[in-house]
């Protein structure tokens, strides 16, 4: 038994570190024999969702974290990764309902412990979710940081920075978008129907290509929002908080302009 313990435990250690490098279809196939050799780990399973979570496919992602609770439903960690699901997808009471389970069962794993500070920031409950962040940080320095601050006016002025340097025949086009910096997203904001509480950054409007075919009715102007709280979550440094707020910019200008995810990979908005 202990053996069979040992062989599974460093195999699930490669598989993290495949996804912790980005090499999330390498990970799945090691996991998927793993899924067939080990089919009562929820270990396995989670890391699985993981994959999945990255990839944006929540439902399966979903399912898979169901799964593993149900393997164990004693595991502060399989709750913790099924609340972060839930927070991603909207589902927010439910999200506190798994959190709540998964500090009950263990108060000092320091995730469960972050994923209560964004389901606090989520609720706008800012000074709580800051003390959550801090014990997560304590709990795992490594593993956790608190995250990096700026007031809005700073926040503001890299924002305008930003909107500087992009390139002047996307800049040229941008009169009359408007953009907005928000901490958090707010309900009424959706794509598609759904609410996105933990989004970077959303455009809400006509796109460039659809204004042709719009012209002759009255539209209100495009909107770029930047939610300042889940940019800021993103980042360890102030030099990584810089880059993501021009990041998370550009991909939204990029939406503007009609650009699909792949053709935003290959168009240099910096």
């Amino acid at each position: 038994m202990a053996e069979y313990v040992e062989a599974l435990e460093t195999l699930l250690d490669s598989a993290y570190e495949m996804v912790a490098a980005g090499d999330l279809d390498q990970a799945w196939v090691l996991l998927t024999r793993l899924e067939s050799e080990y089919p009562d780990s929820p270990e396995v399973l989670a890391l699985m969702g993981d994959i999945w979570m990255r990839d944006g496919d929540l439902d399966y992602a979903l399912e898979l974290y169901d799964r593993a609770v149900e393997i164990d439903d004693d595991w502060s960690d399989g709750y913790t990764a099924r609340a972060n699901c839930l927070a991603e997808m909207g589902q927010v009471e439910e999200a506190w309902a798994d959190i709540e389970r998964a500090i009950d069962l263990d108060p000092d794993n320091p995730e469960a412990h972050f994923v209560r500070g964004i389901l606090l920031d989520i609720d706008r409950r800012f000074k709580k979710a800051e003390e959550e962040y801090r014990l997560a940080h304590e709990l795992d320095p490594d593993g956790f940081a608190v995250p990096i601050r700026m007031s809005r006016r700073e926040f503001d002025a890299v924002v305008t920075q930003a909107i500087k340097r992009l390139p002047k025949e996307f800049r040229d086009r941008m009169l009359g978008v408007q953009v907005f910096v928000s901490e958090m997203p707010d309900p009424s904001l959706t794509i598609q129907g759904v609410w996105q509480p933990l989004l970077l950054g959303l455009f809400d409007g006509p796109m460039t290509t659809e204004m042709t075919l719009m012209d002759a009715v009255p539209h209100p102007p495009p909107k770029i929002h930047l939610f300042q709280r889940n940019i800021e979550r993103m980042c360890r440094t102030r030099q990584e908080l810089l880059e993501e707020i021009e990041v998370t910019l550009q991909h939204e200008v990029g939406h503007y302009f009609g650009l699909d995810e792949d053709q935003l990979d290959r168009v240099n908005l910096s």
